[in-house]
């Protein structure tokens, strides 16, 4: 039987997870968006009917994918509570990876059943199902939920695992870290090139195969194994003179944190003497420069 899906909200998330679960075969029903544009657009991709509220996209679906800003799930819960929309056998699932069941704690007690669907992936707008094949999925919510959630990751050739929702905070900083900060580190590194003289047009194409490389790293021989550089060699002298070039502050700051995290297996591991250890760490330490 083909899943009818209610799409709420038309951002870079409910835009992708539409346009990959149509070409599953899910015939999406519905859109809504407070920007009636992008719920314009994005049902004109999916062959979808544009709602003038998110009760009414609800009305018409089996499935209803919250992908609104987090700030604003709890809000629509309400008006598919206010508005009696939902029925018996529907699922709504938001797709907040912070959040948990709280959001949707109007509907509790309600005819649909409850849950949360998230993807471990980042998005920049345009993607459809490529983007979501092999990507773990984080799931929680009422069994039946659940069981449609796990159907959705099924047909988008991801892979669902439960995440309990006391675990949700923990899950989300550690994504937000590995993605988020990683653009900040780029930026960075971006800037610092800038000093020299490469531009940016250029200097972000420099450090991207630097960044596959490492990514096809960590695939190939995993996090302990894909440490490379002057601390995994302890090559002290090198971490000193990058530490001369950087200015007292936060830049300084984030390559001694993320030298501590890079020495410390090192030294649980023994992998280095006990001199080099100590002389890196007392290098690493955060300390302004007199």
């Amino acid at each position: 039987m083909t899943l009818t899906i209610a799409v709420i909200g038309a951002g870079k998330v409910g835009s992708a997870l539409a346009r990959a679960l149509q070409i599953s075969g899910c015939d999406i029903a519905a859109v809504f968006s407070r920007r009636r544009s992008c719920a314009e657009r994005l049902a004109q991709e999916v062959g979808a009917t544009v709602t003038n509220c998110a009760a009414e996209a609800a009305a018409l679906a089996d499935v209803v994918l919250l992908a609104t800003p987090d700030a604003v799930i709890a809000d629509v819960a309400e008006e598919l509570r206010s508005a009696g929309c939902l029925r018996e056998g529907q699922s709504v699932l938001h797709m907040a990876g912070a959040l948990g069941g709280e959001p949707l704690a109007s509907l509790a007690g309600g005819p649909a059943s409850l849950g949360c669907l998230h993807p471990l992936q980042t998005f920049a707008g345009g993607e459809a199902k490529e983007a979501f094949q092999n990507v773990f999925f984080a799931i929680d919510g009422d069994p039946e939920a659940c069981a449609c959630a796990g159907r959705l990751v099924e047909m988008l050739d991801g892979r669902a695992f439960q995440l309990p929702e006391t675990e949700r905070s923990r899950y989300h900083a550690a994504a937000c870290m590995v993605s988020n900060y990683l653009v900040v580190l780029v930026q960075w590194a971006v800037r610092r090139y800038g000093e020299f003289g490469l531009a940016e047009a250029d200097a972000l194409p420099a450090l991207l195969p630097l960044i596959r490389g490492t990514v096809l790293n960590l695939q190939r021989v995993g996090t302990e194994k894909a440490l490379t550089g002057p601390i995994s060699r302890g090559d002290a002298a090198t971490v000193a003179a990058h530490l001369a070039v950087l200015p007292d502050g936060l830049e300084r700051e984030i390559y001694q944190v993320l030298g501590r995290g890079a020495l410390a297996p090192l030294v649980e591991k023994q992998r280095l003497t006990t001199d080099v250890c100590k002389e890196i760490a007392g290098l690493l330490e955060n300390q302004r420069r007199i």
